[in-house]
């Protein structure tokens, strides 16, 4: 079975800068603390629980987190499925989840892997138009994406790589 630390892959070169200090080395839980989000291309919430209870877990170092999960909950349009099981959900539906969960650790950046993947062209356009009032409410989105129809609707600034160059 994969664990969660088996998920992280460490940097062999450079450095990550995020608010004035450097965190190469950060452990991912506290890189969270200090503002920086992020979503799996592959969503794997805990299995058992509640879709609220994937949030609230994701929100466990905030004031009135079970609050936090519900705002997290109701931004994603989520929160009419709060009660429900994870299994029951859609992939879109999970996309959102794992969303929901990023956001209740209300960061001030959001690094987002390839969130459309898989997803019917509704889909993506639900998850686009969501990304962007994400940034429009003050929080940065870094997406990693190979959609580029959708880039160019969402991008204010555009990096491509090929190649790793």
């Amino acid at each position: 079975m994969e664990t969660a630390q088996e998920r992280f892959v460490d940097a062999d070169g450079g450095h990550i800068r995020f608010a004035d200090q450097d965190v190469s080395a950060t452990p991912p839980h506290e890189r969270a603390n200090l503002g920086m989000g992020r979503t799996f291309q592959t969503p794997r919430p805990l299995p058992r629980c509640s879709v609220e209870r994937n949030v609230r877990i994701s929100a466990l170092h905030q004031p009135g987190r079970s609050a936090t999960a519900r705002a997290a909950l109701r931004a994603t349009g989520l929160g009419a499925r709060a009660g429900a099981s994870v299994g029951d959900l859609d992939i879109g539906e999970l996309r959102r989840l794992e969303l929901a969960r990023a956001l209740a650790g209300r960061p001030a950046v959001l690094l987002v892997d390839e969130i459309l993947a898989g997803l019917s062209s509704d889909q993506a356009d639900d998850i686009v138009t969501l990304l962007r009032a994400i940034a429009d409410h003050g929080v940065a989105v870094i997406l990693i994406e190979h959609t580029m129809g959708a880039m160019l609707r969402l991008a204010d600034r555009l990096v491509v790589l090929e190649a790793g160059t």
